[in-house]
């Protein structure tokens, strides 16, 4: 294990304290692992603000865990606090490394003397530029771009975003360390039947239900499964997602095929909830056209249930050969393969024995280790 006894890291919190999805979940999976293995190192996390609620429900007490929030109460003072101001508090609390969660570095930190390590998950909004506005688009050009060519370590999700940094960057590869997302540690507890039936009736799910995890936005590809559904009798589907604009345009599309009575919304399920979420179904799909990882996979996987992925991006580096992939727009192969996989017992248990060797590597311990020991070196070459 590395050595991080009496060293103080500041981590961007922002996501941690105020998203409860996507980068909200990595950041906080980091955050209470690196805490509770390393208790006699410090952790502070700046963040513009705190939402309370999913701070105190998603990240640990913990001793050595504290927070500093910016002093200002103006959105745009706070904003401009988290881009440049948070450098002066990072010397003013004798940071000894400083790393970025989601994808950004306060610019002016290469300057200051302080290491900085950042995580990218992914490069979104230079493949797919049309799924993002102007402004957010351009914001996030500027910030990773300074990020990559700023830190002194960067943290890639999966090899995807690692040849993505590089082809887009030009970084040099050595700089780059792939440490693949790991999966928290409660998706691997199993859940009582009593507790799944529990969970069940609060959220109003079906008995039987095809599970689908992800905030609703296009590139999530939830479309192809509604549309495959319809030529999969009977069993029901589950949509667990953040509320979005485009969650109307889906509901049309549910009414048109006739399938209201099978697909299931459900918005802001907890992060305590959902491992019964997943235990409680038969099959998980991630249809997902294009992600940094697809931390839903894992899930899946780590829950014991069948997983279908999309082929083409990243997916197939969660899945490995636990999974069952189709193509993300191929409607009729994705029909043949829920019916395949619903209907075959054998098929059924050879994913579910094969995932429970593939997920070993995904644990908590085994990712954060590898984390650590990237600090412990860093800050070796900077002493």
């Amino acid at each position: 294990m590395a050595d991080l006894r009496n060293i103080t890291i500041g981590l961007d919190g922002k996501k941690a304290l105020n998203n409860l999805t996507g980068i909200g979940n990595y950041s906080r999976f980091v955050i209470n692992n690196l805490a509770s293995r390393n208790p006699e190192a410090k952790f502070i996390l700046f963040s513009p603000k705190s939402n309370n609620r999913i701070a105190k429900l998603n990240l640990q007490e913990s001793e050595n865990i504290s927070i500093t929030l910016s002093p200002f109460s103006n959105s745009l003072r706070r904003e401009w606090w988290r881009c440049y101001g948070i450098v002066s508090d990072l010397k003013q609390k004798s940071i000894d490394l400083y790393h970025g969660l989601s994808n950004e570095l306060p610019f002016g930190i290469h300057k200051s003397g302080i290491p900085s390590i950042v995580t990218i998950h992914d490069l979104i909004f230079l493949r797919y530029p049309q799924t993002f506005n102007f402004w957010d688009r351009n914001i996030l050009k500027l910030k990773v771009k300074y990020a990559c060519l700023h830190a002194d370590k960067i943290i890639a999700i999966s090899q995807q975003t690692k040849n993505d940094i590089i082809n887009y960057y030009h970084v040099d590869e050595q700089n780059i360390e792939v440490i693949l997302q790991g999966c928290a540690a409660n998706y691997y507890i199993k859940v009582e039947p009593d507790s799944i039936s529990e969970v069940k009736q609060r959220y109003k799910l079906p008995e039987k239900y095809i599970l689908t995890v992800g905030t609703i936005e296009k590139r999530k590809n939830h479309k192809t499964i509604i549309n495959a559904l319809a030529s999969v009798p009977d069993i029901p589907l589950v949509i667990v997602s953040k509320k979005t604009k485009l969650q109307e345009e889906l509901e049309k599309q549910i009414k048109k095929l006739n399938l209201s009575d099978r697909v299931h919304i459900v918005n802001n399920v907890s992060n305590q909830d959902l491992p019964a979420v997943y235990q409680g179904a038969s099959l998980c799909i991630y249809l997902s056209f294009f992600e940094g990882f697809g931390i839903p996979i894992l899930e899946g996987i780590a829950s014991n249930i069948p997983v279908i992925a999309a082929k083409g991006s990243c997916l197939e580096e969660a899945g490995g050969d636990a999974c069952a992939y189709c193509e993300p727009f191929d409607e009729s192969e994705l029909a043949k393969l829920i019916t395949k996989i619903l209907s075959d017992e054998q098929m059924r248990n050879t994913m579910i024995a094969k995932g429970t060797q593939h997920i070993e590597k995904f644990k908590p311990e085994v990712s954060v280790a590898r984390l650590e020991k990237c600090y412990e070196n860093l800050l070796k070459q900077r002493r």
